[in-house]
């Protein structure tokens, strides 16, 4: 389950989302709910007022220098 959410958002993993959707097919049916709960909770969790902080240190990150500022 998190290994799929992981490669949806992993920018080195050249899949196109047909493929992902195409393992969703193939995935059986208690792992798929699992996975859009999982997906559901962290789109809740991200876009929760108290989350705020953590959200702007996030999008502050860069890939070389890693995370600048504090939460």
């Amino acid at each position: 389950v998190y290994r799929f959410i992981g490669d949806i958002f992993d920018p080195a993993t050249p899949c196109r989302i047909e493929a992902h959707l195409q393992k969703l097919k193939d995935m059986d049916g208690i792992t798929v709910k699992t996975i859009l709960l999982v997906l559901r909770n962290l789109e809740t969790n991200l876009t929760a007022p108290q989350f705020e902080p953590i959200r702007r240190l996030l999008s502050r990150y860069d890939p070389g220098r890693g995370l600048s500022g504090q939460l």
